[in-house]
């Protein structure tokens, strides 16, 4: 039997993490490392399963982990047995790692390595009764031919870790006869059976094999219980068998009638007691249910409280908690889950440091709800310093918009961020949407930094928006009606999105479908108007998003400076007067020209038929053309405007045209007219070329030619 001693752990290496326990352990400085983000996690809650290796430590022959990063079971077994434990990892700087781990807690010497470039580890002489850990790869029979050596010499058990369901089938036919699976509770601080085909096995949980001696040794020691071969008896059977009386007795029945809120109350205690029998997948199932049931605001909510009570938790602390644990055994677990679970104020300091190392280890940039939720993320961590750190890093990924982040290195994106990172000043006019990535500027915002200022007077909209944006200092949302400056009427309809500062037009709604409908006057409130002129600094809007319902020209009225630094303006428009007396599009078109911006494009056109054919229900067919009858206009700068502005305004044009209009040419234009105002040279060739070579080829001559 050849030994090997790997080196130590070279300084700037590995990092450093404490334990609640003591232990300190050497892992892979990087965030995307299986073993820092386990730790990481798990640092401020006990390892469930580290009682498991003193219990296993019992058997009488030696101690032999296959698979001993990152080292924790190392230490465990070298506390309580030195000499006996062997360890073996073909991964040399995983190896170099192990061995700093054992060195931090003075445990190098109380071990020994079996030979790192041997296919299958060889058993050691006399390996009768030895204790074998190992982690099971993508093929069983692959790890077996490592660990049948040891059955055949006479071991003790047997502990594997990433077991599939899969594979539980086919190790009933390769252990020896009388051979029974197990898994640990912490609960009770003893091993309990486990059934394959009725028991699912999370990646990272040992099932224990164990030889009939050595199960019948564990038994008497009180180490391990059989609820269904043993009558209670000693203090962890009687423990297993009051939980076991908690886990599956005393519901009321779900088809006799029962109060839906005592169902609640008594599977929110379900869930506790099997997470703490280890039954992980049944308590999961269990925490779904209990949550589609305690909805805030729901009267159920109430009934949890003798679940918290036996969580020793608040109510709403045990709904987070069960968020929390249906979270942490999901295999699929996204960052934005994570996040998401910060909703609620009982989140734990737990949630709040999966979030961030799952954001971390993906490499995607944390929303800001859970920066503002970080605050004190550091505080009382055992691994302050790396949680410091980590959080530092979190920010300033933050700051890199997520299609950037993704973006090739020799795309045009890249290129135009290399010229420089300016904070785009949005101006949004109506800024109520449909949610999430459905604002005109939303594609904008994935590539570059922005500041959206928002206005927006109806109290729910406004409350939607703020609570969407929480956190994030890029984003704000005011309640003021934006207009000329003097008081004006408001025009409230039955649809919050149809309401205006000018009165509907009745017959021209109600001559076309599916428009009078939605524009049913309700009420009318005096109300102020404020001026962007007066309300955002000079320099302060590079595009204007505009959706008022015809009251367009009012906050053109209003915004005579403002419009003349602006870079793009897009807004909505009308072709029928559907709110008396609102300017139409050639109206709104001769305003912005006035100010040097020329039309663009349009982005949609809404048309409707006339409500007197009907809707086509009566198998009357419909018009093949309707009456257009508004859209979003686009509106740029005219070449003269263009030819006058500076290089920080041109490339801000630059941006805006690639990223929300995919407007190549117009892109192009501006880059020229940075580098003549004093930009980098050759910049607008470097874009061309880089867009050349990310086009897709053309499959002829003047594929790209204008039709």
């Amino acid at each position: 039997m050849s030994l090997h001693l790997p080196e130590r752990s070279a300084p700037g290496r590995h990092w450093t993490l404490e334990r609640p326990c003591g232990t300190r352990v050497c892992v892979e400085p990087t965030f995307a490392s299986a073993d820092t983000r386990a730790l990481l996690v798990e640092e401020d809650e006990a390892d469930p399963a580290r009682a498991l290796w003193p219990l296993l430590a019992r058997a009488e022959g030696p101690l032999v982990d296959l698979s001993a990063a990152p080292g924790l079971v190392a230490v465990a077994w070298a506390s309580v047995a030195p000499g006996r434990v062997w360890l073996h990892d073909a991964d040399p700087q995983a190896r170099s790692r192990v061995l700093g781990t054992l060195a931090l807690n003075e445990l190098d010497t109380a071990v020994a390595w079996l030979d790192p470039t041997a296919p299958t580890p060889m058993p050691l002489r006399g390996g009768a009764g030895a204790v074998v850990r190992s982690a099971v790869g993508p093929c069983l029979f692959d790890c077996w031919r490592a660990l049948e050596p040891w059955l055949q010499a006479g071991a003790s058990a047997l502990v594997l870790r990433g077991l599939r369901d899969a594979d539980l089938p086919t190790l009933g036919t390769l252990l020896p006869p009388g051979w029974r699976a197990w898994r640990f509770s912490a609960a009770v601080g003893a091993l309990l059976p486990f059934v394959a085909g009725q028991d699912r096995a999370r990646a990272d949980e040992p099932i224990t094999l164990l030889h009939p001696a050595f199960a019948a040794r564990l038994a008497d020691a009180e180490g391990l219980v059989d609820p269904e071969q043993q009558a209670p008896q000693g203090a962890a059977a009687l423990q297993v068998a009051q939980l076991l009386a908690l886990a599956t007795g005393g519901a009321p029945a779900a088809d006799a009638g029962a109060d839906p809120d005592a169902l609640v109350d008594a599977d929110a205690q379900r869930v506790l007691v099997w997470q703490a029998l280890g039954q992980t997948d049944v308590a999961v199932a269990l925490a779904r249910q209990v949550l589609a049931r305690c909805a805030p605001g729901r009267a159920s909510v109430a009934r949890l409280s003798s679940a918290a009570a036996l969580a020793g938790l608040t109510v709403d602390a045990l709904r987070q908690s069960l968020q929390e644990f249906v979270l942490q055994h999901q295999a699929d677990t996204r960052p934005q889950d994570w996040t998401a679970a910060l909703a609620s104020p009982a989140h734990s300091a737990r949630a709040e440091r999966a979030a961030l190392v799952a954001h971390m280890a993906s490499n995607t940039a944390p929303t800001p709800l859970l920066l503002s939720r970080l605050r004190t993320i550091a505080d009382n961590a055992v691994n302050r310093g790396i949680w410091i750190a980590l959080l530092a890093s979190a920010r300033e990924l933050a700051t890199v918009p997520p299609g950037l982040a993704q973006a090739a290195d020799d795309s045009p994106e890249r290129w135009l961020a290399e010229l420089g990172d300016p904070s785009l000043q949005i101006i949004d006019v109506g800024a109520s949407s449909l949610g999430d990535g459905t604002e005109p500027y939303a594609e904008l915002a994935r590539f570059c930094r922005v500041c959206v200022t928002g206005f927006e007077p109806d109290a729910t909209a406004l409350a939607e928006l703020q609570a969407r944006h929480e956190g994030d200092p890029g984003r704000r949302y005011l309640p003021h009606f934006v207009g000329d400056g003097r008081a004006a009427t408001f025009h409230e309809t039955n649809w919050s999105l149809t309401g205006s500062l000018l009165p509907p037009n009745r017959p021209v709604l109600d001559r076309y479908q599916n428009l009078g409908s939605l524009t049913m006057a309700r009420a009318a409130h005096a109300v102020g108007t404020v001026r962007l002129d007066d309300v955002i600094e000079p320099g302060g809007m590079d595009l204007l998003k505009i959706d008022v319902q015809g009251g367009e020209g009012l906050v053109f009225d209003g915004a005579q400076a403002r419009l003349d630094e602006c870079l793009l303006v897009w807004t909505e428009v009308e072709f029928l007067e559907l709110y008396r007396g609102q300017p139409l599009f050639g109206e709104i078109d001769r305003q912005l020209r006035a100010r040097g911006l020329q039309f663009y494009a349009f982005a949609g056109i809404g048309h409707r038929p006339l409500a007197s054919w009907g809707d086509g229900a009566d198998g009357v067919p419909l018009p093949r053309r309707f009456q257009q009858v508004w859209g979003d206009a686009i509106y740029l700068p005219t070449q003269e405007r263009l030819a006058q502005l500076d290089a920080d305004r041109a490339l801000r044009l630059a941006l805006i045209t690639h990223h929300l209009l995919g407007a190549w040419d117009h892109c192009h234009a501006a880059l020229l007219q940075f580098e003549a105002a004093g930009g980098r040279a050759g910049a607008a060739q470097a874009y061309r070329e880089r867009m050349r070579r990310k086009a897709p080829k053309a499959a002829g001559v003047g594929a790209g030619a204008v039709a």
